[in-house]
């Protein structure tokens, strides 16, 4: 046998047993399909006439009130069991001069500017701190609120020293200065301490 045969008898083999298992493929394929059921018939659609809208009526625009109904204004009035309400404070009538912490503030202020015969000026917080541990001693922010209304009296000038980045105060007017610090020498304020007045 030559190799041309021996060729040709692989090939007619090969081709042989491909076409047979493509038959059988295509034969399971076309009984796969024969075995699927039918889709039921779809119905004609019916035309339906088309929809008419009507046009969208007028909303009429009620005007709306921006006071609330009386009887939300009633439960506003009324007082919640167990809640509050919130106090508001007028300070519109408050005077600081009327206060023993300013008369207490103002006294110590006054003896420590009017001590020093060169007038230096002084800020707040220096203030503070030059009367911290005497009977004078108050806080910076009631010395502050003093050393204002002393300055809206025209006794004490003020301007802003850029060095320590404050506000400092001095005695402006001497004779109005050693009056006032008279009238509070002469009826010392006090304040509630165990000492009681200030003298």
């Amino acid at each position: 046998m030559s190799l041309r045969s021996n060729v040709k008898f692989v090939v007619s083999l090969i081709g042989g047993a491909i076409r047979q298992s493509l038959g059988d493929i295509f034969r399971q394929l076309a009984d796969y399909f024969q075995s699927l059921p039918e889709d039921p018939p779809v119905p004609p659609k019916e035309e339906q006439p088309p929809v008419r809208l009507r046009p969208p009526a007028k909303i009429r625009r009620q005007a709306i009130s921006r006071k609330p109904p009386p009887e939300v204004l009633g439960l506003a009035n009324d007082v919640v069991e167990g809640v509050k309400p919130p106090k508001i404070r007028d300070r519109s009538g408050y005077n600081p001069k009327d206060h023993n912490q300013f008369k207490v503030a103002a006294l110590g202020i006054l003896r420590a500017l009017l001590s020093d015969e060169s007038n230096r000026p002084a800020s707040a917080p220096a203030l503070t701190r030059e009367l911290k541990n005497t009977k004078t001693e108050s806080t910076e922010t009631t010395i502050r609120t003093a050393c204002k209304t002393l300055v809206d009296d025209g006794i004490f000038d003020r301007v802003l020293d850029e060095q320590i980045n404050s506000v400092v105060y001095w005695v402006k007017d001497f004779d109005a200065a050693h009056k006032l610090l008279a009238e509070l020498e002469a009826n010392p304020p006090y304040l509630p301490t165990e000492d009681g007045p200030l003298t």
